[in-house]
C-alpha cells in the first residue's frame, strides 16, 4: 500500500509501546485513537524556519560537487531533527518503512515475533515475544538484550534497522546473539522466520464457573474478538472472569478505552495532558458488565494494557495479580508527510487517580513472582502460579 501524496498532513493520535518495534518488521502502531480516527490538518509553520531549511536544501542540491538525492536529503534532515529530541518514542520513517507500518496494522506478520525497544544501556531490549512465535518457542523473553544479527552488531539507536535485519521470508533462518536477562549469559540462537497471525483474544472455561481470556494486543479487531469470547464463556456459565494481559505490549488507546468502558459504570478511564497543560478526559458512559474480574499483568504489560488495567483497578472493578507492569505513560501523534511518516511524543497520559505511569508501572494488588522459564512452560496451564492465584481469589468472590 502506498501512502498518497498530499499537501495535507494526516495526524493520528497513538500511544506507541516504548517506541517498540516488532521484528516482523513494523513499528508497533497501536495506541490512542485508531487509524480510522484521523484528523486532516494543514501544515502550519514559521516562514523563517522553512526558508532557512529550503535555502540549505537548495544550496546543497545545487552546489554539491556530486549529484544528490533531494528526497534522501530531506529524509535524513527529518531523522536528524527527531534524533536531536533524544526521545525513545519519537521517530521518522521513510516511504518504504511507512508503507510497511501501515500494511502491518492488519495483524499478520512475517518474522521472528519480538517486540523490542532501546534499553537504558543503549542496547536493543526485548519487551515481549509474541506467543507461539519462533522467538517465544526459543524462550527469548522480556529484558533480554539482542546483541548481533548474523554476526553484525545491533544498536538500540536504530530499532527499525534492527527489526528489518531480523525480518525476511518465512522459512529462512537468522542467527541472533542474546544476552539473557535471568542468567547474564550470552547465547547464540538460530531462529526460523515464520508467518505469524495473531489471535488477539482467546478464551476458555476454568473451574468453578471462571472464564479466562488471554488478550495479546489491543488491535482494531480485538474488541470484537474479546466480546465474542466473553459472550461464549458467559453462555457456558462463566460467573467471574480472568483477563490475562501478561506480555501484552499495548495497542490502540481507543480500543483500551472502549474495553474499559465495558466494565465501568462511570468515572474517568484515562486523561492526557500536553506541554501547555491542555487536558482531554475519557469517561465511562454508564452501561457496563457486572462480573467479578481479575487482571493478570507482568513486566511485558505496557501502554494500552496499562490504561485498561489502571482504569478498572482505580474504579474498583478489577483485582490485579502478577508482577509490576512495564511503565509507559506517554502518547505519540503520527503525521503522514507525503512519502514519510513522523511519530512524535506529544502528551502524557494519566490513570484515573492522576498518576502518569511512565517509568513507574502498575504494582499488582497481589504480587506473585513467576520465572521466565515457568511462564513459558506453564502459562495458561496447571503450573501457572499467577493464574492459580487468580482462580483462588475468584473462588471467594
Amino acid at each position: 500500500m502506498k501512502i498518497k501524496k498530499s499537501t495535507f498532513v494526516i495526524v493520528i493520535i497513538i500511544a506507541v509501546v516504548a517506541s517498540s518495534v516488532l521484528t516482523a518488521s513494523f513499528v508497533n502502531p497501536f495506541g490512542a485513537g485508531g487509524l480510522q480516527d484521523v484528523i486532516i490538518a494543514r501544515m502550519n509553520g514559521s516562514g523563517e524556519e522553512l526558508s532557512r531549511f529550503n535555502k540549505a536544501l537548495y544550496f546543497i542540491s545545487g552546489s554539491f560537487y556530486e549529484d544528490v538525492d533531494k528526497d534522501a536529503l530531506t529524509d535524513e534532515a527529518i531523522k536528524g531533527m527527531t534524533d536531536s529530541l533524544h526521545d525513545d518514542y519519537s521517530e521518522y520513517m521513510t516511504d518504504l518503512e511507512a508503507d510497511e507500518f501501515m500494511d502491518d496494522v492488519s495483524g499478520n506478520y512475517t518474522g521472528v515475533g519480538l517486540y523490542i525497544t532501546r534499553g537504558d544501556d543503549g542496547l536493543v531490549t526485548v519487551i515481549a515475544p509474541l506467543a507461539g512465535s519462533p522467538a517465544y518457542e526459543a524462550h527469548i523473553t522480556t529484558g533480554d538484550k539482542l546483541l548481533t544479527v548474523d554476526g553484525e552488531p545491533l544498536s538500540g539507536d536504530d530499532l527499525t534497522d534492527a527489526a528489518n535485519r531480523m525480518k525476511g521470508e518465512a522459512g529462512t533462518s537468522v542467527r541472533i546473539s542474546v544476552l539473557k536477562a535471568d542468567s547474564g549469559a550470552t547465547e547464540e540462537i538460530e531462529l526460523t522466520r515464520a508467518d505469524i497471525t495473531i489471535e488477539v483474544a482467546e478464551g476458555k472455561m476454568l473451574e468453578d464457573g471462571i472464564g479466562y481470556i488471554v488478550v495479546s494486543q489491543f488491535t482494531q479487531d480485538m474488541l470484537n474478538q474479546f466480546t465474542s469470547e466473553l459472550e461464549r464463556l458467559r453462555e457456558q456459565g462463566a460467573k467471574s472472569l480472568i483477563i490475562d494481559l501478561r506480555g501484552n505490549p499495548g495497542g490502540y488507546m481507543d480500543v483500551a478505552i472502549e474495553m474499559a468502558d465495558m466494565f465501568m459504570n462511570d468515572g474517568v478511564i484515562t486523561y492526557t495532558e500536553d506541554k501547555n497543560g491542555r487536558q482531554r478526559f475519557y469517561r465511562a458512559d454508564g452501561d457496563c458488565i457486572d462480573i467479578p474480574t481479575v487482571i493478570l499483568i507482568n513486566g511485558g504489560s505496557a501502554s494500552a494494557s496499562e490504561i485498561f488495567t489502571s482504569a478498572l483497578h482505580d474504579s474498583n472493578r478489577a483485582y490485579v495479580i502478577g508482577e509490576k507492569s512495564y511503565g509507559k505513560g506517554v502518547v505519540q501523534e503520527v503525521l503522514m508527510l507525503d512519502d514519510g511518516l513522523l511519530k512524535l511524543t506529544t502528551a502524557r497520559y494519566f490513570t484515573p487517580s492522576g498518576v502518569c505511569l511512565n517509568g513507574i508501572g502498575i504494582e499488582p494488588d497481589l504480587a506473585v513472582e513467576m520465572s521466565d522459564d515457568d511462564y513459558y512452560r506453564y502459562a495458561g496451564g496447571d503450573g501457572d502460579v499467577q493464574l492459580n492465584a487468580a482462580v483462588e481469589y475468584l473462588k471467594t468472590r
